[in-house]
């Protein structure tokens, strides 16, 4: 799962963020998207991730992040989960 990006301020680029990365993912075939309606949270950082909760879902991975801008650039910070193993794989 692609959790929608945290964003701090105004960025009007920042919805499509989450959308580009999860169909890049998806493609990968190592992803299933689940619509943000469906999720139980919306984590943005390990603290905030409840595996029991993305187990439940039938989530193998999940992906969390913050949007912060930077001037007139856009910085992302992300962690990627494997979900049954409870442990960071990215970020």
């Amino acid at each position: 799962a692609v959790v929608p990006f945290a964003e701090s301020g105004s960025m009007p680029a920042g919805d499509k963020v989450g959308s580009i990365v999860q169909a890049d993912l998806t493609m990968s075939g190592e992803f299933r998207p689940l619509e943000p309606s469906k999720m139980l949270s919306l984590p943005s950082e390990r603290s905030e991730v409840y595996f029991r909760d993305w187990r439940m879902l039938g989530q193998r991975y999940v992906l969390v992040g913050q949007l912060t801008r930077n001037g007139d650039r856009i910085q992302a910070r992300y962690e990627l989960f494997d979900v049954n193993q409870e442990k960071r794989i990215l970020g």
